[in-house]
């Protein structure tokens, strides 16, 4: 299953300034990575991450004797496997403190729409179909936001905004400047955020860790411009 990868090698962020992988041909499987960054820190030497996405810490492994997890990467795998019983998978989301905030603030209960790779329905052919009136002659509408799509959108993006906000999301800016009618989408209340551990030690901010913030260092996505 192809899925694109951000490539972040010219500085510890990951923004639209970084090359976005997309693969040679159609069967080019490209990944990233979810991991241990081996460090405690992104200022020891070694530390990289050409697109995987990583955590503080070191693993336990049979060069550190077995030793347990350490650093943040310990409390990850605290709470994605030692404190659900027999969990080997996980859904794991990623958002932008932007984002977050947007959620925890609404009061109306609806939000933003927003199309992003691995989007499938109506509106994506709608968005696909805008797209080759656009000139984007190359994309077959089939209701499914896979690569084609992508690298349509993130080309109108850069055409229509410049590089700077070519993230690859149409959201309700890149939906009107195709001339959709991007209604709002209705979302259900959440359930009350529960505290996910202490932050001893940890760096994070006491509030975070009451609110149930997941908290994933230097890692940066832009929005939809």
């Amino acid at each position: 299953m192809f899925f694109p990868v951000w490539r972040t090698r010219h500085d510890l962020d990951f923004d639209v300034a970084d090359d976005i992988d997309l693969g040679q041909t159609a069967e080019t499987f490209v990944f990233g990575n979810l991991h241990c960054a081996f460090a405690d820190n992104v200022d020891r030497p070694g530390f990289s991450s050409n697109g995987c996405q990583v955590v503080s810490g070191a693993p336990r492994s049979a060069r550190r004797g077995n030793a347990p997890e350490t650093g943040l990467w310990a409390r990850f795998i605290g709470n994605a496997y030692d404190g659900v019983p027999a969990q080997s998978a996980f859904t794991y989301l990623l958002f932008t403190g932007t984002e977050a905030a947007a959620a925890a603030d609404d009061t109306t209960g609806t939000m933003a729409r927003t199309l992003r790779f691995g989007s499938s329905g109506d509106q994506v052919r709608r968005a696909q179909e805008a797209l080759q009136g656009k000139g984007f002659d190359f994309l077959e509408p089939d209701s499914t936001y896979g690569r084609d799509t992508l690298r349509a959108v993130i080309a109108f993006q850069r055409r229509e905004f410049g590089a700077s906000s070519a993230d690859g999301v149409v959201g309700p800016n890149t939906a009107g400047a195709l001339g959709l009618d991007w209604a709002p989408v209705t979302v259900a209340a959440a359930a009350a955020p529960r505290p996910v551990a202490d932050d001893e030690g940890s760096g994070v901010p006491a509030d975070w860790i009451a609110a149930g913030v997941a908290i994933t260092p230097g890692f940066e996505v832009a929005g939809d411009p």
